[in-house]
This record gives C-alpha cells, structure tokens and sequence, in this order.
C-alpha cells in the first residue's frame, strides 16, 4: 500500500472537503486529490464530516470510548461505509 499501511508510521492520510473537489489533480493511479494532498504525497481516508460523525456515533453508543474504541469504529466505516455495529443494510 503506498504512503504506508493505516497504523504504520509512513501512513499519511487527509480528510476530504467538498471545496477539496473544485481544484482537484489527478494523481499517477488516476485518484483525484486537492493540491495540498498531491504534493504532500498523501491519501484519501475520509471526508472530514463522515469521520466526525463516526467519533460522535461511537461516543454516543459508548461513552467511556477510548483512542482504540474510535480507531476501530474509522476503521470499520472506512472499509465497510457504515457505523461499528450498525447491521448490515
């Protein structure tokens, strides 16, 4: 995995914004990255509204969540595209 494996010190990873789209380049595997994120060699990981709403869903299903608990729960919603514990649709 380029950039590093997520949990690897080499990872470097961004949190989108829909104004990230407006100026977006193209990257040498064809993904689309706001300048910022291309010259910085960095990787989409989630739009920064999507990851807060899954910290405030884990705290809410959770209240004594701690760093393990959310990093789960981003991982979960990064791979699967819904909430830790959330059946499947």
């Amino acid at each position: 995995m380029p950039g590093g494996a997520i949990g690897e010190p080499s990872c470097r990873l961004y949190l989108s914004h829909a104004e990230d789209e407006e100026a977006a380049l193209i990257d040498d595997h064809g993904e689309a990255l706001p300048p910022f994120a291309a010259d910085q060699r960095l990787r989409h990981f989630l739009a920064a509204a999507d990851f807060a709403e899954v910290l405030a869903v884990q705290r809410s299903r959770e209240p004594r969540s701690g760093l393990a608990d959310f990093a789960r729960a981003l991982d979960h919603y990064h791979r699967h595209d819904a909430f830790l514990g959330t059946p499947p649709g």
